[in-house]
């Protein structure tokens, strides 16, 4: 026989615990809705796109950080392109390996300039991806924007 009875207060429990009705799975998150307003386009409407032409490149500054440091970082912006060619809204997507100064990249990106993209010969706005990457390993540092990356390519 069980002694002071707590093998059959244990058993008791566990079987209590075995009949309760499983765990529900937590709700869902609902999505995130993305900071940049990203332009939609029809399939058909792609066909016709012209992207846009770079005419004044992003110029990006390394911050103190990284050249004192020495570190290089790749950072993946999004942003959007609007039809006087400047870019408008500016997210990062992901920084490599470690958060970065997006004042300076938002800075560089704001201050490039763009051929607007075109559809039916009247500009449009459009997102756009860049990859940047910043090397302070070795003086002098450098800096190298990616042409953007857009929806049709």
């Amino acid at each position: 026989m069980p002694r002071n009875g707590l093998p059959v207060l244990a058993l008791s429990a566990l079987l209590a615990c075995a009949s309760a009705a499983p765990p529900t799975a937590p709700p869902e998150a609902e999505p995130v809705p993305s900071p940049v307003p990203l332009p939609r386009f029809t399939p058909e409407e792609r066909t016709r796109l012209i992207g846009p032409v770079t005419l004044d490149p992003p110029r990006i500054g390394v911050d103190q950080e990284a050249e004192r440091r020495r570190l290089q970082w790749t950072v993946i912006v999004r942003g959007i392109i609007d039809v006087d060619g400047r870019v408008q809204v500016v997210d990062a997507l992901k920084a490599l390996p470690f958060p970065v100064s997006m004042e300076l990249v938002e800075r560089g990106l704001r201050e490039a300039r763009y051929q607007p993209a075109q559809l039916d010969g009247r500009a449009v706005p459009i997102g756009a991806v860049w990859i940047i990457v910043v090397d302070a390993k070795s003086p002098p540092s450098r800096v190298v924007v990616d042409e953007p990356r857009w929806p049709a390519q």
